[in-house]
């Protein structure tokens, strides 16, 4: 089983700084580079989005964030705040780089799906 772990980098927009990109970068195997904050605006966002704050719409404990990933890998499904199941076919698995501990994450989740026998690879961009 294969899965490319990415996460949104470079999310700092001017005076506004976002993120451990450095620290996050040795855990992944791709980036989505935001260009400054997803280059949208946070009522866009969060209308499009569970917000931020709101309970759930983050998970933050590595352990249950594995056992999503790996039931979406292994089951094609995931289980949506509402408690419903919707199916899914991954190829990538996405963190936040600007959350807090997200090196930490990183590292925890890596470590724990390579365990699991997952291959994480960034996916293939070569062109003929």
């Amino acid at each position: 089983m294969q899965v490319d772990f990415n996460s949104d980098l470079g999310e700092s927009f001017g005076l506004y700084s976002a993120g451990s990109d450095a620290e996050v970068l040795p855990y992944i195997t791709s980036a989505n580079i935001a260009c400054g904050f997803h280059a949208g605006d946070a009522p866009t966002m969060g209308e499009t989005v569970a917000r931020r704050g709101t309970p759930g719409a983050m998970i933050d404990d590595p352990d249950v964030a594995t056992t999503q990933i790996l039931t979406m890998l292994h089951e094609g499904r995931v289980r949506s705040q509402q408690g419903t199941w919707v199916p899914v076919r991954a190829d990538s698995v996405c963190i936040h780089g600007d959350q807090p501990g997200a090196a930490q994450f990183a590292r925890a989740i890596r470590q724990a799906l390579e365990e699991q026998g997952v291959l994480l690879q960034a996916p293939c961009t070569n062109t003929p």
